[in-house]
């Protein structure tokens, strides 16, 4: 059960123990960018510099597809979270969660662990386009831009083979072990290729702070991963864990917010010494970020111990694992 899955569950002790110390999700702002800081006096401690705060909002889509009709929203959302992560760091294919799918995939199909012949090729493409460890931090050619975009959504498509129950009626299920890279590619249209290479023109702009990074985790897990069933955030790029949402929605809401706690409580080791968190709107090329401590006592309503929080989190995982409730 994923923390996602937690977070949806009514009767889940993981959801339970963040809305009970988190419960203030509508009093979360942002940075004001264009006020003046000023300062705060508080008594008995010397004042502090601080940005006046907006509600947060990551303001109007600015890009949609030209036509939603029957849009396979999330799909095309898991392939852009993969696009963008290419524009920081090509990772092993072998290391991504679409490799599990697809090896979920070939064990329902088959019976086999081996991964399906259109995933091998897929792999061998992916090299072809962006080698190992390369960054896109500019566009590619018109050519290797849609070539990119496709093979994002088959990673897409391989994907949700792993976080989801498998249905025989899924096209990538449909076309069977056997079937080619080719016969996948053609599962994604045209107008889903021209809105990923959009959205990965776009982060070029709005994501240039995170791709000038210099210490740089994609898709980390946290010391709580295994035991929350699965909790891999997209990156964290110099202490700041990022998730990535494209969404027509502007404002974040309670389940972004749950979700960044519960990664921020999962790394209970420190081992990403986590300074902020934030959302990266892909549709609105926007990043809203807070500092932990302010991100995590305005949702609490109080100071919170990290430490501690960390500590009773790790209680009720453990607690969950006894009981097979993970």
């Amino acid at each position: 059960m994923s923390l996602s899955s937690h977070l949806l569950a009514k009767n889940s002790p993981v959801r339970k123990f963040i809305a009970d110390h988190y419960p203030n999700t509508r009093a979360l702002a942002v940075p004001d960018p264009h006020a003046s800081p000023h300062e705060l006096k508080v008594p008995g401690r010397d004042a502090v510099v601080v940005q006046p705060l907006l509600r947060a909002d990551a303001g109007v889509a600015k890009i949609l597809p030209a036509d939603a009709e029957r849009y396979p929203w999330a799909t095309v959302g898991t392939a852009v979270d993969y696009r963008l992560r290419y524009c920081l760091e090509a990772a092993p294919v072998r290391t991504l969660v679409a490799h599990y799918g697809a090896h979920k995939l070939s064990m329902l199909l088959t019976g086999r662990r081996e991964a399906p012949v259109a995933f091998q090729e897929l792999a061998r493409a992916l090299g072809d386009v962006v080698p190992e460890g390369a960054r896109t931090g500019d566009l590619l050619s018109m050519d290797a831009e849609d070539r990119l975009a496709r093979l994002c959504y088959v990673l897409a498509l391989y994907e949700q083979c792993y976080r989801a129950p498998m249905m025989r009626d899924w096209p990538v299920v449909r076309l069977g072990d056997h079937a080619s890279l080719k016969d996948l590619l053609a599962l994604c249209e045209d107008r889903v290729a021209l809105d990923i290479q959009a959205l990965s023109a776009r982060f070029l702009v709005g994501g240039r702070e995170l791709m000038d990074a210099g210490n740089l985790a994609l898709n980390p897990t946290f010391g709580g991963s295994v035991p929350l069933g699965g909790a891999d955030a997209d990156f964290v790029c110099d202490g700041c864990l990022i998730d990535i949402k494209t969404t027509k929605d502007t404002k974040p809401r309670r389940p972004e917010f749950w979700q960044l706690v519960g990664y921020t409580l999962a790394d209970w080791d420190d081992c990403f010494r986590l300074v902020e968190v934030g959302l990266y709107y892909s549709r609105q090329g926007v990043i809203l970020r807070w500092p932990v401590e302010e991100f995590l006592n305005a949702l609490a309503g109080r100071p919170v111990d990290l430490a501690c929080q960390r500590a009773e989190f790790r209680e009720v995982l453990t607690a969950c694992g006894e009981r097979g409730g993970a």
